[in-house]
């Protein structure tokens, strides 16, 4: 049952078992967070687990787990996988969700994240590209093509645009 379960690369999932009396209210403090700290157009991909085998394999340690970007920010480590209700620390005691504040910072850490690994690769690119063309300037020319980027193999050409078709 998903819900535009990726949005602005962000995948949302959550993993409950049958009849989980806590699914409608992690569903809406996870709307609630999103909206508050991440990108509002990002939904809720559910996914119910219905075998002990299956909790063993993908490591379901109790119903409902919030996965943001296929991490788990409230995992425990000594929890065992199984088919069970799972509790939550908060601010105000053992709950079966996490409240609207834990989730709304652990989806701002995720888009912090996110926009960090986004600009380490931009900034990654933008040096392979540019030690490229200091290494192999003759290859390029000294001087931009003027012209719009065409995508390789691409036949769409303006009657404005003259010689040879460039990628």
């Amino acid at each position: 049952m998903s819900d535009r379960a990726e949005a602005d690369g962000m995948r949302v999932e959550l993993l409950v078992v049958p009849d989980c009396p806590n699914r409608p209210v992690a569903v809406a403090r996870l709307r609630q967070a999103l909206d508050a700290a991440g990108p509002r157009d990002t939904g809720i991909d559910t996914r119910t687990v219905t075998s002990l085998a299956e909790a063993q394999r993908i490591g379901f340690a109790g119903s409902p787990i919030i996965l943001i970007d296929g991490r788990d920010p409230f995992a425990d480590p000594d929890r065992v996988p199984g088919l069970s209700c799972r509790l939550y620390r908060t601010a105000s005691g053992l709950a079966g969700t996490p409240d609207v504040d834990e989730l709304s910072a652990a989806v701002a850490r995720a888009v912090e994240t996110r926009g960090t690994c986004e600009r380490r690769l931009a900034d990654a690119q933008r040096e392979h590209w540019q030690t490229t063309y200091l290494a192999h300037s003759d290859m390029y020319g000294d001087q931009p093509s003027g012209g719009p980027a065409m995508r390789p193999g691409s036949s769409s050409r303006t009657s404005e645009q003259t010689g040879p078709s460039t990628p």
